[in-house]
């Protein structure tokens, strides 16, 4: 961009190392990161879509109805009613609410239309089994049919660019800066997720100390004297024992066997 060549094969590898890293960010990110760059701490990821015939507003009202591949009494097709007349903020929030069942999302697109959302681990299955049956008018009527969906694109496209030339080179860059930008957001975001469970664990580290260990002794003893024999304990022994213990791994529970002995 700044005139200075570089190397074709330099940016192919960057763009390779790019795209490796994109295809490995849901188990890196611990599946919290979606393909908008967007830090979900303690929610799954989703992938947005929208559905073909669904992507504008509705011309004539309609009843469809919407599976998941072939309905079942586990997960039986919802019905949606499409009218031109709603509200389409509205209309959203209804159909939103019907398609819980499925765990799909829906809410008004920027078109009028409408904008779906699912986890994104579902998201294959979304793509290969959704199926409308309508009323003959935007979808066809008499049996379910496998409609088209299309995902919004993630923040970066490194397999779209094109940098043989200083005009793709700018548009790659400028993906990359908007990007960089997403990027800091959620780094920023999940120290601060990380910096909080830091403070808590140590807050538990210190409140687990010696007062920790005297307190399970005591308690470990006052079960064994109070069960006595495994014949005369029975449940109540077992039960003791496992409150006692609830939580406690083998090292450390061995060292304080240790200790008590």
């Amino acid at each position: 961009v700044a005139g200075q060549p570089v190397p074709t094969e330099r940016l192919e590898n960057q763009r390779q190392r790019l795209q490796q890293t994109l295809a490995e960010r849901p188990a890196r990110a611990g599946g919290e990161l979606d393909a908008q760059l967007r830090y979900t701490p303690g929610q799954p990821a989703v992938q947005a879509f929208t559905v073909r015939g669904l992507e504008t507003p509705a011309a004539a009202s309609e009843t469809l109805a919407v599976a998941l591949g072939i309905p079942s009494a586990a997960r039986p097709a919802v019905r949606l009613r499409l009218d031109p007349e709603a509200d389409p903020a509205a209309q959203a929030r209804a159909i939103d609410q019907a398609l819980l069942p499925l765990g799909l999302r829906a809410q008004a697109g920027e078109q009028g239309g409408l904008r779906f959302e699912v986890a994104e681990s579902r998201w294959p299955q979304v793509r290969n089994s959704l199926a409308v049956q309508g009323e003959g008018k935007r979808f066809p009527a008499g049996r379910l049919h496998q409609v088209a969906t299309d995902a919004a694109p993630g923040a970066l496209a490194p397999q779209n660019w094109q940098l043989q030339d200083a005009a793709g080179a700018r548009e790659a860059l400028r993906e990359v800066s908007e990007a960089q930008g997403r990027a800091d957001t959620a780094r920023r975001q999940a120290r601060a997720v990380l910096e909080q469970e830091r403070q808590a664990l140590a807050g538990q580290q210190g409140a687990e100390g010696g007062d920790w260990a005297a307190r399970f002794a005591d308690d470990f003893a006052a079960v064994l004297q109070q069960g006595g024999s495994a014949r005369e304990g029975g449940y109540r022994l077992q039960a003791g024992l496992a409150a006692a213990v609830s939580g406690v791994g083998r090292g450390r529970g061995e060292r304080l066997l240790d200790g008590v002995g």
